[in-house]
């Protein structure tokens, strides 16, 4: 290349491994699916996962995905939003959602209500056969 501003200078594919949490725990958790892949061009990562639990375990505590590849960089106090689809067997509050904090390798699960009121959602929101898709982009640094 010639050095130019627009040069690609860092490009990944990969897997990751998508794992429920529950508290920051996942004891006694089992999947019939636990698959994820990401694209890594420059500072920007975009993830995806697919998720199907057999085992919901023993865990309690706020809704998270970890495992993700990459930290995300701290971009001046922004969260990242994500796309949620699928859901098998989670129960929410009008919308479900999730954003993934500065500094972090965890997706923060989410609800919220028709009145504005945004909560985390718990071990007991989901069963022993929840499942999600989700699709996520958001910087490194």
């Amino acid at each position: 290349g010639t050095g130019a501003a627009n040069k690609l200078d860092d490009y990944e594919e990969g897997t990751w491994t998508p794992v429920f949490a529950f508290g920051g725990a996942s004891v006694g958790q089992t999947y019939g699916v636990a698959i994820g892949s990401y694209t890594k061009i420059g500072n920007l990562v975009t993830v995806s996962a697919y998720l199907v639990l057999t085992a919901l375990g023993s865990s309690t505590g706020n809704a998270t995905i970890t495992g993700l590849p990459f930290t995300s960089g701290n971009v001046g106090s922004r969260r990242t939003a994500g796309s949620l689809g699928g859901l098998l067997a989670i129960s929410f509050a009008d919308v479900p959602n999730a954003t993934l904090n500065e500094n972090s390798v965890a997706i923060d699960l989410l609800e919220t209500t028709n009145a504005g009121n945004t909560t985390s959602l718990t071990n007991g929101n989901f069963a022993n056969n929840s499942g999600l898709k989700i699709s996520f982009s958001y910087r490194v640094l």
